[in-house]
């Protein structure tokens, strides 16, 4: 039955070729804007390598003092006396980790040109300065050498970790663990090369990476007796049913940081919260605006996504219905009952919706590479967005896309296949005729008018 209900839908996809192409276009675009923003979340969220167990992943990039006379108040990074006295010592989480994104080191340190020892030709790098216990926390594909141990970064050793990209500009190849490099003129040995992260993954994209123990000027701050500085935290929960437990801890150790310190206090608010990585991602886009909010201002875009195109593709599925009456009649005639009617209508709708789907899944992933500076905020990252197929084509946006045409085709169709189907058979009969042969047909009567044809 349903193959006979393609093989018709294919015969008046045919017949009526400018129908066809809007209602395919229209479904398209309305998919394709949907299409982006799923992507683009997806992205954001899912775990991609090196940003794995993204899931259980909880990130701070704030902290407040005020203070203790109240008269001022400050805002910033987490300095590292901070972090070894509050966070280090927690033993909720599986792991924590503190680091210096690119665009932070670089505001504070400057520009950081990278070149082998007598070469003239110097590149310009995007650089990251962490701990050891970040290549514990991110999965990087090592393709030669390892990443600089606890021991290197206690003692401050100049150890520097290269992406591939990098290590072939200087050296024609990636496989240089323990050559010597020049950072800003500064002697570094290679302690390992890695493959190229993308700037989607928005902690770990780098070009290079180095202790910030080599950088003392940037674990310490001369304000507020310390607390703030230029580090930001990423902790690992075991679970993320932890985080009550956590946040408890976290504010047990800042009460007794707090101890320590003369005029100021470390205090707990909203931008100095431990935040899960949604939750982070989601304030990032626009911190003024709460994650929960901006989640409804993101169901309702996708409502008007949903509800404009289906308002439009429903005028275009009445307008075809109308033609359809006497088919539909003649159908009902033979004994055909009103649900099979409807569930041929809504068949034969599906397969506009569906070919709508696959245009605009397509045009989707060209919107996203066209667009992925913009949709990804380049201006606020460093590197390149590179966006490999399985981030583009995966489960959750096939399922989602699947989902959303099924929809689109029951509110485009489903009201025009119902109210088509309640004309009478009488009714339908004579809708026919009507626009067979001039007869038009109305509930007190008929009337006939004839046209001679003049030689």
């Amino acid at each position: 039955m349903f193959r006979q209900y393609l093989i018709q839908a294919l015969n008046l996809m045919k017949q009526n070729r400018f129908f066809s192409f809007v209602y395919i276009l229209g479904t398209a675009l309305a998919i394709s804007m949907v299409m982006m923003m799923a992507i683009v979340y997806y992205i954001r969220t899912a775990d991609i390598a090196p940003e794995v167990n993204r899931g259980r992943l909880c990130l701070l990039d704030a902290a407040t003092s005020v203070s203790k006379d109240g008269l001022s108040n400050w805002t910033g990074n987490l300095s590292f006396k901070t972090i070894r006295e509050v966070y280090y010592p927690l033993r909720t989480p599986e792991l924590v980790s503190a680091y210096i994104r690119p665009g932070i080191f670089t505001y504070n340190v400057g520009e950081m040109q990278l070149r082998i020892p007598g070469g003239k030709d110097k590149f310009e790098i995007n650089l990251s300065a962490t701990d050891a216990a970040y290549w514990q926390m991110f999965r990087f594909t090592f393709i030669d050498g390892k990443p600089y141990t606890p021991a290197d970064f206690e003692s401050g050793l100049r150890r520097i970790v290269l992406s591939e990209t990098r290590a072939r500009q200087l050296f024609g190849k990636p496989d240089v663990a323990g050559q010597g490099v020049l950072l800003n003129d500064v002697e570094y040995t290679v302690a390992g090369v890695v493959r190229d992260i993308s700037a989607v993954n928005t902690i770990t994209c780098a070009d290079a990476w180095v202790p910030f123990t080599l950088y003392p000027e940037l674990m310490i701050s001369d304000g507020a007796e310390g607390v703030l500085g230029m580090l930001e935290l990423c902790i690992r929960c075991r679970s993320i049913d932890d985080l009550s437990v956590l946040r408890k801890e976290i504010d047990q150790n800042r009460k007794r940081y707090n101890t320590t310190l003369k005029d100021w206090e470390y205090i707990a608010n909203e931008r100095g919260d431990v935040r899960t990585w949604r939750t982070f991602i989601l304030s990032e886009l626009d911190w003024r605006t709460s994650p929960s909010k901006q989640l409804m201002q993101y169901g309702l875009l996708l409502c008007i996504f949903l509800l404009v195109p289906a308002v439009n593709l429903s005028g275009l599925s009445s307008s075809d219905m109308v033609k359809r009456i006497p088919e539909l009649g003649l159908r009902k005639a033979f004994g055909a009952s009103r649900a099979t009617l409807i569930v041929q209508v809504l068949t034969e709708n599906f397969l506009y919706t569906f070919l709508g789907g696959i245009v605009g899944l397509l045009f989707s992933f060209l919107l996203v590479f066209l667009l992925r500076n913009l949709l990804f905020g380049i201006e606020q990252m460093t590197g390149e967005v590179s966006l490999s197929p399985g981030m583009l084509l995966n489960l959750p946006v096939f399922f989602i896309t699947f989902g959303f045409c099924l929809l689109l085709n029951l509110l485009s169709a489903l009201l025009p296949a119902w109210l088509s189907t309640r004309v009478s058979i009488v009714k339908a009969i004579m809708e026919g005729m009507n626009q067979q042969y001039g007869v038009q047909n109305f509930d007190n009567g008929v009337e006939f008018w004839f046209t001679l044809d003049r030689k």
